[in-house]
C-alpha cells in the first residue's frame, strides 16, 4: 500500500511539472508566431553578371528581382586586389610610382617597403582612406597638385588579397534605388583594434536600408578578445548579425548573445555546390531551411550554367517565384529579419519541471531495482529517502547553476530517463494480441512524450530558436538509454537471481568466437548510429535514403525520421506482439528503444518550429504503426506456414 501511494505521489509530481512545461511550450509557440519574417537576398556580384548577360542596367535588373520576391542584396566586401582589378584604383610600388608622369610634383618621396593605391575618383579615395585608417593605421594619404589621390600603405603585396577595400557606394545606391535592403558581408583583417571596430560601425551606419550584418571569414573581426567591443559598436545599428548555417564562424554566437538585435540564421548554397542542384531542388532546400529550421535570411544564388542568355532570366525568375510562393503558402512573410526578443523561463518553473524529471528517474529506478538481488532491495536505501535526497540535490543545482545550464542538465536527464522508462514499462515476456500490442505501444509513446514535453518547456529560452544556445549531450541522449535498458533486458531477473547476479555469471563464462563476432557487429552498428545523430549526419546517408527522404518530404509535407517510422516503431510493435522471451529478442528491443529515443530527440531540434516537430513525430507514429501492423501480419503468417510445414513433415515421417 505504501509503495502504491509513493508511486502515485511521483506521478502527481510529473503531472504538475507537465502543466508548467505545457505553459512554457505555449510561450514558445507564441514567440514562433511572431518570428515569421524572411529576407530573400541575392548576391550583388551575381546581379552584375546577370545584368551583363541580359545587356541591361543593374538597377533595372534589381527592380525586376524585387518583383520576383527578392527583398535584399548581399554585398561581399572586395579585397584590395579585387577592387584594383575592377578598375577602382591602381597599385604601384615605389619604383613604378616614380615613373608616373604626374609624380614630379607629388611632393613626397616613395618608400621601397610601401604599396601605393592611386585613384582619380574622390569617392573611391575617401572610402579607401577610411578603410586603411581602420586596418593599417600607419597609412598616409597624399593629394598632389594636379595629380591623382594617393594612399601609401606599409603592407606587403600578399595583403592585397587579405584586406577588404570597403563597399563601393554605387552598388549600395542602386539597391536602395530599387527599394531593396542591404546586407554587407564584412571581411576580417589582421591586427584589429577597438578604434578600427569603431570605424567599421561608422561605415556600416552610413549604408542605406541596412537590414543585417554578415561576415565573410571563419573568424569574426576582433575574435576572441574584442568581440565585446564589436558588439558594443554594432549594437546601435539596431540590426541583427547573421549566423551562416553549416559554416561555423568563431565569435558569431558570442556576438549574437551580447547584441540587442541578436542574430538570425542565414542559409545559402555555396557557389561550388550549385551545379549539383536543379532549380526545383534548390528551391526545396531554401524552403525547408526557412520552414523547418527558422532560417530568416535566404541568400539565393542564380543558375548560369547550361543556359543561354535568353534562358537565364526565365529560369531564375521562375526559380525565385517558386521560392517566394512556397514561403508565402507556409505562412511566412517577406521583409527585414528580426530576432525574437530575449525570454528565459523562470527559474522556479525550471526547478519544478526538473522535479518531474527526478520523479521519472525514480519510477525508472523502481523498475530497474527489481532486478537487484533480494538482499540489496531489503537492505538498500528506502525509496522515499532516495526520492527526498534526489529532489534536494536537484533543487540545489537548480538554484545555484545558471538557469539555462540547469535547464539543459534536466532536459538531458529527461531525454535519457523517459524513453528508457517507456520501454521497460511495456515489455513483457509473454506476447499479446494485436489490439493489446497497439495499446502498449501507445502507452510507451505517451511516456516518451512526457520527456519530450519536459525538454520543450525546459529549453524554451528564445535563444534556442535562433541557435544562440543548443541542447547539450545529443550523443549521450541517444546512447545512454541503450546502455541502461539493453543490459537490463539481457540479464533480467530469472529463477530468483537478480540481473546483477546474472551479469556476474555471464562475465565468468568463456567468450565464444561467434559471440565476439556478434559484439563486433553490434559495436559497428552502434558507431554508425551515433555518427548519424545530430544536425549534420549526412556523411553516412546513402543516395537511396536521400531519395526516400525527398519523396517523403513531397508526400507528407514534413518527413518523419527514419529511426522512428522504419526502425523503431514497427519493431517495437512486433516485440510487444511476440513478447520478450529471451536474449534472441534483444535486437527487437534495441530497435524499439531507438524509436522512442528518436521520438524524444525530435523535439531537441530547438531551431525547428514546435508544430513542425510535432507533425514530424505524428507522421512517424502513424506510418510506423502501419508498417508495424504489416510486420506483425507477416510474422504471424510466416509462423503459421512454418507450423503447417512442420506438421506435413511429421505426417510424412509417420507414413
Amino acid at each position: 500500500m505504501f509503495i502504491r501511494v509513493y508511486r502515485w505521489v511521483l506521478i502527481l509530481v510529473i503531472c504538475t511539472a507537465l502543466v508548467s512545461a505545457f505553459w512554457l511550450a505555449g510561450q514558445r509557440v507564441q514567440a514562433e508566431r511572431d518570428f515569421r519574417q524572411v529576407e530573400m537576398a541575392v548576391v550583388y556580384d551575381e546581379v552584375l553578371l546577370l545584368a551583363g548577360l541580359l545587356n541591361r542596367e543593374p538597377v533595372a535588373v534589381l527592380d525586376d528581382l524585387r518583383e520576383q520576391g527578392v527583398t535584399a542584396v548581399l554585398f561581399r566586401e572586395p579585397t584590395l586586389n579585387q577592387a584594383a582589378l575592377a578598375g577602382e584604383f591602381a597599385v604601384f610600388g615605389a619604383a613604378e610610382l616614380r615613373d608616373e608622369p604626374w609624380f614630379a610634383g607629388a611632393g613626397f618621396e616613395p618608400l621601397p617597403d610601401h604599396l601605393y593605391l592611386v585613384t582619380r575618383d574622390e569617392r573611391v579615395f575617401d572610402r579607401l582612406r577610411r578603410q586603411m585608417e581602420m586596418k593599417v593605421p600607419s597609412s598616409r594619404s597624399y593629394l598632389p597638385d594636379g595629380g591623382p589621390y594617393v594612399i601609401a600603405a606599409p603592407i606587403p603585396g600578399v595583403y592585397l588579397d587579405m584586406l577588404g577595400a570597403g563597399f563601393p557606394a554605387r552598388g549600395l545606391e542602386q539597391a536602395a534605388a530599387a527599394g531593396l535592403n542591404v546586407i554587407p558581408q564584412v571581411r576580417t583583417w589582421p591586427g584589429v583594434t577597438p578604434a578600427g571596430l569603431t570605424l567599421l560601425a561608422e561605415t556600416l551606419a552610413g549604408m542605406p536600408r541596412l537590414s543585417a550584418v554578415a561576415f565573410n571569414d571563419p573568424t569574426l573581426p576582433g575574435y576572441p578578445g574584442l568581440v565585446h567591443v564589436l558588439a558594443r559598436e554594432l549594437g546601435p545599428l539596431g540590426v541583427p548579425v547573421t549566423d551562416v548555417e553549416f559554416f561555423p564562424q568563431a565569435g558569431v554566437k558570442q556576438l549574437g548573445r551580447t547584441m540587442p538585435a541578436r542574430q538570425v540564421m542565414l542559409h545559402t548554397i555555396a557557389a561550388h555546390e550549385m551545379a549539383r542542384y536543379t532549380p526545383a531542388q534548390a528551391a526545396d532546400r531554401f524552403v525547408l531551411a526557412a520552414v523547418e529550421r527558422n532560417a530568416r535570411v535566404l541568400l539565393v544564388r542564380f543558375f548560369f550554367d547550361a543556359y543561354n542568355a535568353g534562358d537565364v532570366w526565365a529560369v531564375n525568375s521562375a526559380y525565385l517565384k517558386d521560392i517566394a510562393s512556397r514561403l508565402e503558402a507556409a505562412g511566412l512573410t517577406f521583409g527585414t529579419p528580426a530576432a525574437p526578443a530575449p525570454r528565459q523561463p523562470p527559474r522556479i518553473l525550471v526547478a519544478l519541471i526538473g522535479l518531474g524529471v527526478v520523479a521519472g528517474g525514480l519510477l525508472l529506478w523502481e523498475k530497474l531495482r527489481l532486478g537487484l538481488p533480494t538482499r540489496a532491495v531489503r537492505h538498500g536505501c528506502p525509496s522515499p529517502v532516495l526520492a527526498l535526497a534526489a529532489a534536494a540535490a536537484w533543487l540545489v543545482l537548480a538554484y545555484t547553476m545558471e538557469v539555462n545550464q540547469a535547464a539543459k542538465l534536466a532536459a538531458l536527464a529527461g531525454a535519457v530517463i523517459f524513453p528508457s522508462l517507456a520501454l521497460v514499462s511495456v515489455v513483457r515476456e509473454e506476447g499479446v494480441w494485436v489490439g493489446a500490442s497497439l495499446v502498449r505501444f501507445l502507452q510507451a509513446t505517451a511516456v516518451s512524450l512526457v520527456g519530450a514535453v519536459f525538454l520543450v518547456g525546459l529549453l524554451s529560452d528564445t535563444g534556442f530558436m535562433i541557435k544562440l544556445d543548443q541542447f547539450a549531450g545529443v550523443k549521450l541522449a541517444h546512447a545512454a538509454p541503450l546502455l541502461l535498458v539493453i543490459p537490463y533486458l539481457a540479464f533480467r531477473p530469472r529463477d530468483g537471481a537478480g540481473w546483477l547476479d546474472r551479469f556476474r555469471d555471464f562475465l565468468g563464462r568463456p567468450v565464444l568466437v561467434k559471440y565476439a563476432a556478434v559484439a563486433a557487429v553490434v559495436a559497428a552498428a552502434g558507431a554508425v548510429y551515433l555518427l548519424r545523430t545530430g544536425n549534420e549526419p549526412a556523411m553516412l546517408v546513402s543516395s537511396l535514403e536521400l531519395k526516400l527522404r525527398s519523396a517523403l518530404d513531397q508526400l507528407l509535407a514534413v518527413r518523419p525520421r527514419t529511426k522512428e517510422f522504419l526502425l523503431g516503431h514497427p519493431w517495437l510493435l512486433l516485440l510487444l506482439f511476440t513478447g520478450y522471451r529471451d536474449a534472441r529478442f534483444l535486437p527487437l528491443a534495441g530497435l524499439g528503444l531507438v524509436g522512442q529515443i528518436s521520438l524524444v530527440n525530435t523535439f531537441a531540434h530547438l531551431h525547428t518550429p514546435l508544430f513542425v516537430s510535432a507533425f514530424r513525430a505524428f507522421n512517424g507514429l502513424w506510418l510506423g504503426v502501419a508498417l508495424g501492423l504489416a510486420l506483425i501480419a507477416a510474422w504471424y503468417l510466416a509462423g503459421r506456414m512454418l507450423e503447417a510445414r512442420g506438421r506435413r513433415s511429421e505426417t510424412g515421417g509417420e507414413g
